[in-house]
């Protein structure tokens, strides 16, 4: 069960009860992401969100930090994404209290000191160097540029070495001032924690965040203007050659997403999917394949990636459209479509068993979604889909003007490849 409310200053936060659990987590996340970022200083979401680890006022260092997390017997973390910044923190029930002030001193109180900086810098750029030495999440960030290079969504949430080496404490103050302020935040709970006590709780660490207006933001709305297919190859001398494959689709907002998922998970989501045993097991032309979604509040990516031996790139890319055309063309069986959605449903609890993670998962949809829906309301909505659900939708999107490929490796016959990139002929 969760609940929602509205504090005086604008905060929203949301509860979720867990009864009998020894656990709880805490969330403070912010609508503050790459999409928003100017492309002059991108990175900087990210940036911020680090140096949120350095150090407040009451606790000067990230030692001191860190050491009163670990007395309560507790985990912090967090994460920069495109749309959202989210921040965490688990530990032990009746540690609530301490855990609930070290948060949002944290998150609302960093210390932005020109030392921590300038070390943050080494570290982020370091990290950003390191990117392509990680080929499946290098695919992942050529694959939104390529899907939106003329948009803030398209950007790496890392940034660059030049504009990570700009930022100042002047500028990370600017930039949180206009994002972390009580309109653009979620705090969420999970836990076996009453209510009162954590509005009362939220009020005391916070009762200094005072209501600001409507910011400004570094994003404009996608309009979708591709028309043809986009490759893009990037020769790297490894064993084998990475894929990602991306299919333009839908926002978050669409309730056609549930059908859209569906299909991720007959293509690729298990060992039992459709890619894994024709493409891995019978064929033996790519490894690990998966099928995944994301999407925003504008739009969204049906994503394929896998590891595919270089002399059968060709061959992998044809069997592989070939797939989803079936998905097209020849209705779904009942207990395939069946098995689809029970492997979807399992991931999703599997993904909520901790409770910062069903944190997230509710303050997200609260923060980004128009209507937030409870674990059940979602499971009936994937049941609801229909096999003829999945012929629409996948007719809809499963189109040429769609396509975006990103292929790292050893790869140069680019021409044949851009052959293979269509639905069409198959």
């Amino acid at each position: 069960m969760f609940r929602k409310f509205v504090l005086k200053n604008g905060l929203r936060l949301v509860t979720v009860s867990t009864p009998n659990s020894p656990t709880v987590g805490i969330n403070a996340i912010i609508e503050s992401g790459s999409r928003y970022e100017n492309p002059k200083l991108n990175g900087i979401s990210h940036f911020l969100e680090h140096i949120c680890f350095a150090g407040t006022q009451k606790w000067p260092t990230k030692k001191t930090l860190m050491t009163a997390v670990e007395e309560t017997g507790g985990i912090i973390n967090a994460e920069t994404r495109k749309e959202s910044t989210s921040f965490w923190i688990k530990t032990r029930k009746d540690n609530f209290e301490r855990a609930m002030e070290i948060i949002c001193d944290m998150v609302f109180n960093p210390k932005l000191d020109s030392y921590s900086i300038e070390k943050e810098k080494e570290g982020i750029i370091a990290q950003v160097n390191r990117r392509a030495d990680f080929p499946h999440q290098y695919c992942l960030d050529l694959l939104f540029k390529l899907a939106w290079p003329n948009h803030p969504l398209g950007q790496n949430t890392l940034g660059d070495r030049n504009t990570v080496s700009k930022i100042t404490p002047q500028i990370l103050s600017n930039y949180k001032k206009r994002f972390y302020i009580p309109k653009n935040t979620i705090i969420s709970v999970a836990g076996d924690i009453p209510n009162q006590k954590i509005t009362e709780s939220l009020n005391k660490y916070l009762s200094d965040l005072k209501a600001t207006p409507e910011i400004f933001k570094e994003d404009k709305y996608i309009k979708e203007d591709q028309i043809n297919p986009q490759l893009n190859i990037v020769p790297k001398d490894t064993k084998q050659v990475y894929l990602a494959l991306g299919i333009k689709a839908f926002s978050n907002q669409n309730p056609e997403k549930f059908s859209l998922q569906v299909i991720g998970s007959l293509l690729g989501i298990g060992f039992s999917s459709r890619l894994y045993l024709s493409l891995r097991e019978e064929k033996n032309l790519m490894f690990s394949p998966q099928a995944f979604v994301l999407l925003f509040q504008d739009t969204g990516l049906f994503i394929i990636q896998a590891q595919i031996v270089k002399d059968k790139l060709e061959e992998a890319l044809e069997a592989l459209m070939k797939e989803m055309v079936k998905i097209k063309n020849k209705k779904v069986n009942s207990r395939e479509l069946r098995l689809a959605k029970e492997k979807l449903k399992g991931r999703i609890l599997f993904s909520l068993e901790n409770p910062e993670r069903l944190a997230d998962w509710y303050g997200t949809q609260e923060l980004l979604q128009a209507k937030t829906l409870t674990v059940p309301e979602m499971f009936n909505q994937i049941d609801s889909v229909t096999s003829q659900d999945i012929q629409r939708v996948s007719d809809e999107l499963f189109i040429d003007k769609n396509l975006n490929l990103v292929l790292v490796g050893p790869v140069t016959e680019s021409k044949r490849i851009a052959e293979k990139l269509t639905f069409g002929n198959l």
